[in-house]
């Protein structure tokens, strides 16, 4: 895992590529002018329940088969969570990578990192 966990900024799917980050930002500092156009930290980071939300909205696949059987797994799963009352953030994202890891069976395969249909 990487430094920061599930609420590192390596995993934000609002990060621009198109997009410079503020050179105050990357230097350590805050940047406080209200008209600059760069990317900041502060705009890229996602809530807890986000990430959640990312990590269980992604249906994963090749076919509608599988994208079918891993949305059927991951219901599974989220559904007995909920019975046992599990809720807290770093268990729940855990529990939605292994399962995704476990889907493909490759232990690498945590979280998706491009985009997919």
């Amino acid at each position: 895992m990487v430094e920061g966990g599930w609420r590192s900024l390596t995993f934000s799917n609002r990060i621009d590529p198109d997009k410079f980050f503020c050179v105050y930002e990357i230097s350590g500092g805050k940047c406080n002018d209200t008209s600059c156009e760069r990317q900041h930290f502060r705009q890229i980071a996602l809530s807890d329940d986000e990430i959640l939300v990312e990590l269980g909205s992604v249906m994963e696949g090749d076919t509608d088969d599988a994208r079918n059987s891993y949305r059927d797994g991951l219901r599974e799963l989220i559904t007995d969570m909920r019975s046992r009352k599990i809720n807290d953030f770093e268990t729940v994202a855990a529990e939605i990578s292994l399962y995704r890891s476990s889907f493909f069976n490759d232990t690498s395969r945590v979280v998706r990192l491009t985009k997919g249909p």
